[in-house]
């Protein structure tokens, strides 16, 4: 295999030591693991990760005639191509790439006078283009662009949205693998700002040697070549290089305005145009390659996009149609308008790959738009909302069937507290109800920026991302789904793909807090019946592989809540505090390829490595992971191992006491500070991530 690393950053990945673990994408699952995400170095340079898909053909290398069939799919009707491609040199010598590129490039465009722009190359490797989605600040070393009339880029003002092509020039220094790895991920970060392109390119440079680089959603594909300045003739692959830049396969849906600013414009219907559209986040460049993109006019919609296997069993936009059926609107999940496949010019479906890598491109139209869980503001609001998350996934299973797959620090959003219009709620929805509803009666310290009174639907909690969830009244073709989900957050039975060997003790079930037990009874009183109390037990639980009889459950999103929650108080710390570093072990142990987590977090006793002003939170974590030390299905309480609701029964008393208990602490008040607790060993100051 070819020794290039990808990058699949969204804002906040950084290098060793602090990379994120292995993915495993391609045939043999349909919904991969997912890395999960570290913070930014925003003083790297070269901000990559260095970690490599398991399937070998992710990254292929192919030969120079199969390069040009991806770079000029329509050579063979061209025969004027073909004629010039023999003709062309350039001479350069000694060799300077961006002299090269910018003679061969004005050979190129005079191929067809008709071009609206040129193509030009500047160097860049003493600045970074700015406003990536990730944030990331890493520089490649050149960069091509469109060079419009009057309208000329330098490497201090160009944007990576106005960016056709990056490439890295071998330095001193260097090694062979670390040039190689930036010239691909500076290709896959140019993809992710760059929702128009279907596919990108990339160059890397050692002396007369050439590496190009094709990537799209499913592939990474290299070939090599070399320069000949003696002669000056341009080899075929090269010259098909540049003609690719000047016919780049794009979604003709999409039109790009390079500003400034940079703007893009969308037809997703006849009857719906975008115009000024920007992007809010992206994924990786590599698998889905999501992009939401956000159009500051209209505030409440977003457009999602993904490439995505076509043989996927379920559809975010149709388990959304399920979730809202016949036009409800299911409290605290994000709703939907238009979903459907995007065609390019021809109507064909726009895809790319080949055999078990095809994925098809689709686009979903959204109409709530969140922020982050990473923007959550205090603890209080954190833990209300991390509540409000157990709710809807206890009752989306339990009358829609349906599961999320998915919980983590990106897919839970927030907003204003909002309540659904009563035509539109559910009729099936029974006893949901949300943590301000339950708690606003207790005489509890109030929160001038809500309303004093709250329905028992209000909710800040927006879940979204259904791209992973599963309809479990759909019988899977194979039997069973594939394991998905953000690593660190995942279940650690699915994470391991089955239970690790214990001896330990399952907990009893939490009474409610005295002080909100009438609150409680008036509101809840089937839960009260249903989960009575019981007794903890000493088991002793035997390792269990799962293989090709995993099935995904819904404890194991209830356990991912707890996942999402860990991460945000490890890294959280009050406004203007005195900066307390996070143990890079602490880190390491949460985000690392190898998942330490059951160890380190959940059978430790110690307590969690909070920030001293935080800290007073972590006996709740404490007696929420003591649920979590052994698996329920060795349980012989047969509540505690058949009924699919009673973890999140025990974490949602757990967490409605909690606050009760601690209804007027200052510790759940603190606002938190913008930037995240620095990691040792790792010298940055870290802006809160937008996961």
């Amino acid at each position: 295999m070819v020794p290039i690393l990808t990058a699949h950053l969204r804002r906040g990945t950084m290098g060793d030591p602090t990379a994120p673990p292995k993915a495993t994408v391609g045939p043999s699952q349909s919904s991969p693991l997912k890395p999960g995400r570290p913070m930014v170095d925003p003083a790297s340079r070269s901000e990559w990760s260095e970690y490599v898909y398991s399937e070998p053909d992710i990254v292929k290398s192919i030969s120079s005639k199969e390069m040009i069939a991806k770079l000029c799919p329509h050579v063979h009707e061209d025969l004027s191509w073909g004629k010039a491609a023999k003709s062309q040199k350039c001479n350069t010598s000694p060799l300077n790439i961006v002299e090269y590129l910018n003679e061969l490039s004005v050979t190129v465009s005079k191929t067809k006078p008709t071009h609206r722009f040129k193509l030009f190359f500047i160097e860049t490797r003493s600045d970074a283009p700015k406003d990536h989605p990730t944030g990331t600040i890493c520089r490649p070393d050149f960069v091509g662009y469109r060079r419009e009339p009057r309208r000329n880029l330098t490497a201090k003002t160009i944007k990576w949205s106005q960016i056709q092509v990056t490439g890295e020039i071998f330095a001193k220094g260097d090694t062979n693998y670390d040039t190689r790895s930036k010239a691909g991920s500076y290709a896959a970060f140019n993809l992710q700002a760059r929702p128009d392109l279907v596919s990108g390119t990339g160059l890397c440079v050692k002396g007369s040697d050439v590496s190009i680089y094709f990537i799209n959603a499913s592939r990474i594909y290299t070939c090599d070549t070399t320069l000949s300045t003696r002669s000056g003739n341009v080899p075929r692959l090269i010259y098909a290089f540049m003609w690719n830049l000047y016919h780049p396969r794009v979604d003709p849906s999409f039109t790009l305005d390079l500003g400034p600013p940079p703007v893009f414009s969308l037809e997703v219907t006849p009857d719906l145009y975008k115009e000024t559209l920007s992007i809010l986040r992206v994924g990786d460049t590599l698998g889905r390659r999501t992009m939401i993109l956000e159009d500051p006019k209209d505030p409440s919609l977003v457009i999602k996009e993904q490439y995505i296997q076509p043989q996927r069993r379920f559809r975010e936009g149709a388990l959304l149609d399920k979730i809202h059926a016949n036009g409800s609107h299911f409290p605290g999940i994000v709703r939907h308008g238009y979903h459907g496949e995007v065609c390019d010019t021809d109507g064909k479906v726009i895809s790319t790959g080949e055999g078990d890598y095809i994925r098809v491109k689709t686009r979903l139209v959204l109409l709530d738009k969140g922020k982050r869980f990473a923007e959550i503001e205090t603890p209080r609001e954190m833990l209300m909302i991390a509540y409000d998350a157990l709710e809807v996934i206890r009752i989306l299973h339990r009358t829609r069937h349906i599961l999320h797959r998915d919980i983590s620090s990106g897919n839970i959003l927030f907003r204003p507290l909002s309540e659904v219009d009563p035509e539109f709620v559910p009729q099936d929805i029974g006893d949901m109800c949300f943590s301000h509803y339950l708690l606003e009666s207790l005489g509890l310290r109030s929160d001038e920026s809500q309303s004093s009174t709250v329905k028992r639907l209000g909710t800040s909690l927006l879940l979204a991302d259904f791209d992973s969830a599963q309809d479990k009244m759909i019988d899977d073709a194979d039997g069973r789904m594939a394991r998905t989900g953000t690593s660190m957050y995942m279940a650690i039975a699915v994470r391991n793909n089955g239970v690790l060997p214990a001896i330990d003790e399952i907990p009893c079930i939490p009474a409610v807090h005295e002080d909100l037990l009438p609150r409680y009874r008036e509101l809840l009183p089937d839960r009260l019946e249903h989960f009575p109390e019981n007794e903890s037990e000493i088991i002793k639980a035997k390792g269990v592989t799962y293989g090709r009889k995993f099935e995904h459950i819904l404890r194991y999103d209830v356990e991912s809540v707890f996942w999402c929650m860990v991460w945000w108080l490890l890294q959280a710390r009050p406004e203007g505090s005195e900066q307390d570093k996070l143990q890079q072990k602490a880190w390491q142990n949460l985000i690392g390829a190898e998942d330490s987590r059951y160890d380190d977090y959940i059978v430790s006793r110690k307590r969690f490595p909070f920030h001293p002003d935080y800290i007073d939170i972590s006996p709740l974590l404490e007696s929420m992971r003591e649920h979590l030390r052994i698996d329920l299905e060795f349980s012989k309480d047969k509540i505690k191992q058949k009924e699919p609701e009673y973890l999140c029964e025990v974490f949602q008393r757990l967490i409605l006491n909690f606050l009760v208990e601690h209804r007027n602490a200052e510790f759940l008040w603190l606002p938190k500070d913008i930037k995240w607790r620095d990691i040792e060993g790792t010298p940055m100051g870290r802006a809160i991530n937008s996961q």
